[in-house]
């Protein structure tokens, strides 16, 4: 492990506290609450920024990487998060998941009604998006 390594997990540590520092009092509390649906949809969001960047970035789409500097590259980061707070923001109004959490909140039924058929009983699970799932 480098001295680089080394200074990574330190500044990773020194983010998280300091946001769990803040979020323990209330007057950050309101301000750092705009990160929650965020976070609700972290799997979403983190696969959109994945893809995002990729398409933006490298050879296959856009082709940016070599064209802007780090100051460019930080900005679009900035927007794409920006844009995946307000998103998430109007995605959980109106619905309980993320649409990656959907998707593996139906596997899980489906296999779990697989796992149910192999073992000759027959429930029928629902969970608060409305999907069942029996065989």
């Amino acid at each position: 492990m480098t001295v680089y390594d080394l200074s990574n997990i330190a500044m990773t540590f020194f983010f998280i506290t300091t946001f769990m520092l803040l979020f323990n009092k209330e007057r950050w509390q309101k301000r750092l609450n705009v990160f929650a649906p965020y976070g609700r949809m972290a799997l979403t969001n983190y696969v959109m920024q994945s893809v995002v960047g990729v398409v933006i970035l490298f050879g296959y789409g856009f082709g940016l990487l070599a064209e802007v500097g780090s100051t460019i590259t930080l900005l679009i980061a900035l927007i794409v998060c920006a844009l995946q707070i307000w998103i998430s923001k109007i995605w959980l109004q109106y619905y309980n998941y993320s649409p990656l959490g959907m998707v593996l909140a139906f596997a899980h039924l489906v296999q779990m009604a697989i796992l149910a058929k192999a073992r000759k009983i027959k429930p029928c699970v629902e969970i608060q998006t409305g999907f069942s799932a029996t065989i």
